[in-house]
């Protein structure tokens, strides 16, 4: 998916949407936005809440590899955070609508509900009539 998808375009209304604190004060550095609104996009294709997605971003690799998530893990509280803000802006539907306008225009169609994989196999190409 990161090969049809230019996710950078979702980084403005996300950076937006998010109210990120002063980080010269210290603290853990937040997680990528764009990272985790992929982390949003496989949750919405493949229907998990957040506690079951932090399970498979734990358990799965295939749910870490596509957001690009290393050693640190996002959990059910971190993708609540995220989504939130983002939910109170009003800019899910959006994002959401913008990713669906992408993958439409690259011949691909976005499955939803397709078993726990990853949100490469919930793609696939539109064929020609």
């Amino acid at each position: 998916m990161n090969d049809i998808i230019d996710f950078e375009v979702f980084r403005p209304v996300l950076d937006r949407a998010l109210k990120r604190s002063d980080r010269r004060k210290g603290g853990r550095p937040p997680f990528d936005p764009v990272m985790m609104f992929k982390i949003l996009i496989l949750q919405a294709l493949n229907d998990r809440s957040d506690e079951r997605a932090g399970f498979l971003i734990a358990d799965r690799l295939n749910y870490r590899r596509f957001p690009g998530l290393g050693a640190r893990l996002a959990n059910r509280n971190t993708v609540w955070i995220f989504h939130e803000p983002l939910k109170k802006a009003g800019v899910m539907d959006v994002l959401f609508a913008a990713f669906e306008h992408q993958v439409t225009a690259s011949d691909y169609h976005a499955a939803r509900g397709q078993p726990e994989v990853s949100g490469l196999s919930a793609l696939y190409r539109v064929p020609y009539l």
